[in-house]
């Protein structure tokens, strides 16, 4: 499986990849120190902040 975020990196100049690639990395400490609830809560949050993009 790609490591898709390493790709992000390339473009970290652009600030919505920047926000990607934060939501990215707070979704993966969540899940690796299994905080499953926060976890839930920040997904929760991206389903609101993306709306449109959910939809789709």
């Amino acid at each position: 499986m790609n490591d898709y975020l390493e790709i992000f990196h390339q473009y970290k100049e652009h600030k919505d990849i920047v926000d990607l690639i934060h939501d990215i990395q707070k979704l993966r400490y969540y899940y690796s120190t299994q905080q499953f609830d926060l976890m839930h809560q920040h997904i929760s949050n991206l389903t609101a902040k993306y709306s449109f993009e959910t939809t789709l």
